[in-house]
């Protein structure tokens, strides 16, 4: 197993295989993720800040492209995180979706103003998205 830090996944494209369900954090998720890493942060003598681990397969390594064998639910509340503080450091590429659909989505994630129902996806991601937004005002 290798680790990595994440902004050593800079420029990934993880595709998120046809079979996977979507992403269905809710937001005591992501406000206990957010807490842990706060915690982290305020401790005198950091080490390192280990994620559990994720399972990818290469595809293309000269295109940094890696399908996700398990850790979607792990790596979308971090890119939201980036993309709250205005950095895409990686993106998805989403097999199921004929037109890009959560791709671009998420890719406009810092826009939305409130929970997007249209459909099941958007909405776990768009009410990640603002406890994300919520916990940094707060």
């Amino acid at each position: 197993m290798e680790l990595k830090a994440i902004s050593e996944l800079k420029d990934f494209t993880f595709v998120i295989p046809y079979q996977q369900r979507g992403y269905k954090w809710t937001p005591d998720n992501i406000k206990v993720l957010l807490d842990d890493l706060k915690t982290f942060l305020n401790i005198e003598e950091k080490k390192m800040y280990c994620l559990q681990p994720i399972a990818v397969v290469p595809i293309n390594e000269n295109e940094k492209r890696y399908e996700v064998i398990d850790g979607q639910q792990l790596l979308t509340p971090f890119y939201l995180l980036w993309m709250y503080f205005d950095e895409q450091i990686y993106q998805f590429d989403f097999e199921r979706d004929e037109n890009n659909e959560r791709q671009l989505f998420l890719k406009s994630i810092s826009q939305i103003e409130k929970e997007d129902d249209e459909k099941i996806d958007y909405f776990y991601i768009s009410r990640a998205y603002l406890t994300i937004k919520e916990w940094f005002h707060n």
